[in-house]
């Protein structure tokens, strides 16, 4: 805002120059000479350098002008940077299943929170809100008690956009997987059962996510 005030500060003396040269010269408009010949010339001498200080007014505008622009080029430069400096919201979130679970097509609700920044998960519902536009990620844990097998499903806005498989004949198993998103805000995510049937909760099988990237 000072550069602007400077500039148009100069402006209004440059142009008040102006003025008074043309007021001169309007005064001067009947000069003394001995012909009429004589002063045509000597007014179109005075003309002709009122052009070229016209000319010289004009290239000052220009020129100020081009600074003034190149200045709140510098200025919305500095802005970014500062925007890009800004603290990036926190938004994480890790769930641990505390029951086991059985039976076919049931939501999978992660009641033993570890962590909640943002308090986007809602563990009585099992779902993770998206508070922002961005990029997230989501980590699944499943495990299966030995001769069993489950396969989980993540689900964005009722659409299955990954699944994972956690089974072994002999042995209790735990697989883990991961999935990136793209969300907008009020997207909602969850995890529910896809094929299988039983989900061992001794070994903690969990639902994490974390904002990586906002929009």
């Amino acid at each position: 805002m000072e550069s602007v005030n400077k500039l148009v500060f100069t402006l209004y003396l440059l142009f008040q120059t102006f003025s008074i040269q043309v007021g001169a010269a309007n005064a001067e408009a009947e000069p003394q000479c001995e012909s009429k010949c004589n002063c045509d010339l000597k007014l179109l001498e005075k003309i002709a350098i009122m052009g070229t200080e016209l000319s010289q007014f004009r290239e000052t505008i220009e020129k100020q002008q081009a600074n003034m622009e190149r200045q709140q080029t510098e200025i919305e430069s500095l802005q970014n940077e500062l925007t890009g400096l800004r603290p990036k919201p926190a938004i994480a979130f890790l769930a641990e299943l505390t029951t086991s679970m059985s039976g076919s097509s049931f939501r999978v609700y992660f009641r033993n929170v570890k962590l909640n920044l943002g308090n986007a998960y809602i563990p009585h519902h099992g779902l993770f809100i998206a508070p922002l536009n961005g990029t997230y990620l989501f980590a699944i844990t499943a495990c299966s008690k030995p001769s069993t097998w489950i396969v989980l499903e993540l689900v964005v806005e009722n659409t299955v956009v990954g699944q994972i498989l956690a089974g072994d004949n002999v042995y209790r198993d735990c697989n883990s997987k991961q999935f990136v998103v793209q969300l907008k805000a009020g997207n909602d995510a969850f995890i529910q059962h896809g094929d299988g049937s039983f989900l061992e909760a001794y070994t903690n099988p969990s639902f994490m996510g974390v904002l990586l990237q906002a929009n």
